[in-house]
């Protein structure tokens, strides 16, 4: 693993920390609200809500004065970058899966020392931090990190552990979903909006089609 020392990630997240209490129920509602419009029980959701929180959280980071840039299309490493240095956030929602892809091995020969990036975790009981140089995951690396063929793996189970152990690198927050119930006929899909918002702005003959189409 190279060194890296992960001072601005951890004043970063120190600093939402201290702030977090005056934007709590604004990010509430918002990953609530992302969840209820685009259930990721649909497939294509997955991707767009987890993109969407990615700016939720990144705006709240700002918010605090913590001067990040939303990349999570561009780069391979971070989704949140800082303005002014080679550091950033990568950012994990296990607000309903119980483990994660921690890396994307990428044709890389599969080996927990991929993982080099600060991440944070966002889980029902809150946002966790943590980075590879902390003591205590440095101890539990090989123990909590699953080497899979194409990704490093993670539960849930150890980022809640840790965080009761340490709780200075945990923002106690209730973001736990309502359970969804079987009625999608609120449901949107991007894909959905895209097209009518495209055939809307072009105003040809298909966009009166559009609401007999998915009658």
């Amino acid at each position: 693993m190279r060194e890296v020392h992960f001072v601005a990630e951890r004043q970063g997240f120190q600093r939402v920390k201290q702030c977090f209490p005056a934007l709590q129920k604004d990010v509430q509602q918002a990953l609530q609200e992302l969840h209820h419009r685009y259930s990721t029980t649909v497939r294509e959701n997955r991707f767009v809500v987890g993109g969407a929180t990615e700016i939720v959280l990144g705006a709240a980071f700002r918010a605090c004065g913590v001067p990040v840039k939303h990349r999570g299309t561009q780069a391979s490493t971070w989704d949140l970058i800082f303005e002014n240095a080679h550091a950033g956030y990568s950012v994990k929602s296990m607000l309903k899966s119980t483990t994660t892809r921690l890396i994307n091995v990428q044709g890389r020969s599969p080996q927990r020392s991929l993982w080099n990036t600060a991440t944070l975790f966002l889980i029902p009981q809150g946002i966790i931090y943590a980075d590879p140089a902390l003591p205590w995951w440095r101890a539990h690396r090989q123990t909590v990190i699953k080497v899979r063929s194409d990704a490093l793996e993670i539960r849930r189970k150890w980022v809640e552990t840790f965080s009761r152990e340490h709780p200075d690198w945990w923002i106690p927050c209730d973001l736990a979903l309502p359970r969804e119930t079987g009625d999608r006929r609120h449901v949107r899909t991007a894909s959905y909006d895209l097209a009518v918002q495209v055939l809307k702005d072009l105003g040809g003959t298909l966009f009166r089609h559009i609401p007999e189409l998915l009658d």
